[in-house]
């Protein structure tokens, strides 16, 4: 008899940046994080390490909800580019999940024009690219919305409409990341960005494909902030930074998820 396929409801995704140090470190911050998979049934938890990480945590066996995802790639399958990685070499090592156009990166000169030839390299080796959109800064005449729409479309640009529903937005408003006093949107913040996000979708697609989006949330993410978040702001899940470098608060983090999930 044909295993049943798992449904997901929720989508939590590590993004470990450029942390630890060591790789004796990033085992045990994996494993940690791992032998709970399990008690987070109906949710996908996506650990994206340095690339210089993927194959030794690869190694591991993982729960069917446990994956690795990848922190960036290039646009090409191989070639004379010195320093990078490619969607194919993620896809070799295991990985399923591709963070692109994160606002660090954004922030050293990636454009969306980039972040767009790289989804589309990444649905092409049937791997899943989680966009990263947000503005830097927010005005009271609410320029910043035109802004973000244009950083969304372009980030997209050129992903077939058949392909929209593998792509995942991760809304990250740069001003809310890594604060000290995790000044994270409210829940009804989230909710009118999620909605706003699916809105300029439907500009460039039909409105049942871009409803279909995946939308997560990112910006100081903490236990205090996720139920009101996932909740509240009716995303699919989170992208969480720092607070995924420690096991016991990112396993915080998943409870409540899981918590809004059974309620």
């Amino acid at each position: 008899m044909a295993e049943k396929k798992q449904k997901y409801y929720y989508l939590v995704i590590g993004n470990w940046k450029m942390n630890p140090t060591t790789l004796r470190e990033a085992k045990g911050i994996y494993r940690d994080v791992k032998k709970n998979a399990g008690r987070w049934s109906g949710i996908r938890v996506v650990t994206a390490p340095p690339a210089t990480y993927l194959a030794p945590l690869a190694d591991y066996k993982s729960p069917a909800n446990f994956e690795l995802g990848g922190q960036n790639c290039f646009f090409e399958e191989s070639g004379s580019h010195t320093g990078e990685i490619s969607y194919a070499m993620l896809k070799d090592l295991g990985c399923r999940w591709v963070i692109l156009g994160h606002s660090e990166r954004r922030a050293q000169g990636e454009d969306s024009a980039t972040v767009a030839r790289k989804a589309g390299a990444v649905l092409s080796a049937g791997l899943r690219p989680v966009i990263c959109v947000g503005e830097e800064k927010r005005d009271a005449e609410g320029e910043y919305l035109a802004e973000l729409e244009n950083q969304i479309l372009a980030s997209v640009k050129g992903v077939k409409e058949a392909d929209l529903p593998r792509v995942v937005i991760a809304y990250e408003p740069v001003w809310a990341i890594g604060r000290k006093d995790n000044r994270a949107l409210s829940g009804e913040s989230v909710l009118e960005m999620n909605i706003f996000i699916k809105r300029s979708l439907s500009r460039k697609y039909s409105r049942k494909k871009a409803m279909s989006v995946e939308v997560l949330y990112g910006g100081s993410v903490t236990a205090d902030n996720t139920r009101e978040i996932v909740e509240s702001g009716q995303v699919n899940g989170l992208l969480v930074g720092r607070q995924s470098l420690e096991p016991v608060a990112f396993a915080q983090i998943l409870d409540l998820v899981k918590q809004v999930k059974d309620s």
